[in-house]
């Protein structure tokens, strides 16, 4: 969904996004949402303001905004300066005047990340979306690992036919970052990109990293998982589902 041109690098060209593709994405989001009893969305790269406006509030963020008004749906994110194009937001419907997911202070908080809570579960769950491993890596460090951390790591174990210094440094550092977690996507491809002649490139960058803590493993599982492969070209990203199944009361599922 994110504007590519909308930029703070003057050197990058302006390509602005694709309203009716923006439109997909946020109706798919919406009606996964709607359609489920507790549900909770971790989106990435949400456009706030445009730079080739003046840092105006982006008009699909307006947009984005009626989509999920404050009365049904409970909306978190972060703003962490004036000119912040873009940010990782938490979205979930609201049950009456209950609200599903909270925003955890005191830890790692800023466009790129959200740490949030989920009602009557003690979790601490982080949706990312982090330029490299190593810059997630220090910030974690600086605050605190979370029970769940989820979303657009830019970064995997994997191997490329020719790897550049900056590759292999990154997938070094991603695997110091899940020491100690499972990654539930188990390095299915999670990205696909289709280049100007053609070619089409494939990466498992998208992670749901569960923390290996046994009394964590003896509260909640995770079930379910699926990466929904489409190659509609709407968006570079396959969405990831899975359900939080909460084992002290087997007949609530999340």
């Amino acid at each position: 969904m994110y504007e590519m041109g909308n930029s703070l690098n003057k050197k990058q060209a302006v390509k602005k996004i694709d309203k009716q593709k923006f439109e997909i994405v946020i109706n798919k989001v919406k009606e996964f949402l709607d359609s489920k009893n507790e549900a909770v969305a971790v989106l990435q790269e949400i456009p706030l303001k445009c730079n080739i406006d003046g840092f105006n509030k982006h008009r699909l963020f307006s947009e984005f905004l009626e989509f999920f008004p404050d009365d049904k749906y409970v909306m978190l994110y972060n703003i962490s300066s004036e000119k912040q194009i873009k940010m990782t937001v938490v979205l979930a419907k609201k049950t009456g005047l209950e609200e599903l997911v909270y925003k955890k202070n005191n830890t790692l908080n800023n466009n790129m990340c959200v740490s949030f809570g989920i009602k009557y579960l003690d979790l601490s769950i982080i949706g990312v979306h982090a330029h490299n491993a190593k810059e997630l890596l220090e910030l974690l460090q600086a605050y605190e690992f979370p029970n769940i951390m989820l979303g657009d790591f830019n970064a995997g174990d994997y191997k490329k036919r020719y790897e550049a210094k900056e590759f292999v440094e990154n997938r070094e550092f991603y695997k110091k970052l899940i020491c100690g977690y499972t990654d539930i996507c188990k390095g299915q491809v999670t990205r696909r990109m289709i280049f100007p002649n053609g070619f089409v490139y494939k990466t498992p960058i998208d992670h749901v990293l569960i923390n290996n803590n046994s009394e964590l493993a003896k509260k909640y599982q995770c079930k379910n998982v699926k990466i929904e492969k489409i190659e509609d070209n709407v968006s570079d990203h396959y969405p990831i589902y899975f359900k939080l199944l909460c084992l002290d009361e087997a007949d609530k599922s999340r």
